[in-house]
């Protein structure tokens, strides 16, 4: 091979090589570019199903008001009771080793008309420092009067105290996953003399805590929990269980 031919060979190898680095930067910016697109695509998709989430979950307390509110009414009427209050239970701060505190709001009561409303007093507390809460928090129910309280938890039946209570009952109302709330009814000193037996109670409160299980459950429990159970009715414009 002559020095003319070898100068053509050097060049044709230089310019396919330098084709060959060309067309691999354009492919890596393609690849790159794609990659940048579908993270792109995939944080809108995600973007929209949070912000379809939210309106839904919005949607959801809107309609659990006026629905809780009713079957809290219901209570009221069904047991001759005074109040009936629904705290909803949330995860304030945990502990640095990661257990939660527990907390509880009173989102929504219901009274007679002759009683004053006590929301407040159960405003996003501790349920720590209510031992007696802590005591029954997986029985099914309890029922009993404002002096069975003062013997595990005096802090508590003093709040009773305050708001007339004399008699009641009390169930944590449990979703699939974590609880929901704690459910309370109260009667006053008239009332009380008149309160219907521990059966009728435990019957009533048990099917209000269904109810609100359902209105107050995430978006993926409660279809869960429409799955697994037999709806057979229509309750504030959504389906329960009859029981």
């Amino acid at each position: 091979m002559d020095g003319a031919t070898m100068w053509v060979a050097t060049v044709i190898f230089i310019i396919l090589l330098c084709l060959f680095y060309v067309a691999r930067s354009l492919w890596n910016d393609k690849r790159n570019g794609d990659i940048v697109n579908n993270y792109k695509t995939a944080m809108r998709a995600y973007a929209d199903e949070e912000s379809v989430r939210h309106s839904e979950l919005a949607r959801k307390r809107m309609e659990a008001g006026p629905a809780v509110s009713s079957v809290l009414k219901e209570l009221i009427i069904d047991l001759g009771a005074t109040r009936a209050i629904l705290c909803e239970m949330h995860n304030g701060t945990n502990n640095l080793n990661g257990i939660p505190f527990l907390y509880a709001d009173a989102m929504y009561e219901e009274t007679v008309r002759t009683a004053d409303y006590v929301t407040d007093e159960y405003r996003n507390f501790n349920i720590a420092r209510y031992p007696f809460i802590g005591n029954h928090f997986y029985d099914q129910i309890w029922i009993g009067t404002r002096d069975d309280i003062d013997a595990e938890d005096p802090h508590l039946a003093a709040k009773l105290k305050y708001t007339g209570a004399e008699f009641g009952a009390l169930q944590v109302i449990q979703g699939l996953r974590a609880p929901i709330g704690l459910l309370g009814i109260t009667y006053d000193a008239t009332a009380a003399k008149n309160k219907p037996s521990k059966t009728l109670i435990t019957q009533k409160m048990d099917m209000a805590a269904q109810k609100i299980c359902m209105l107050l459950s995430s978006i993926e429990d409660e279809r869960e929990l429409n799955m697994k159970n037999g709806i057979t009715h229509q309750y504030g414009g959504r389906q329960y269980k009859n029981v």
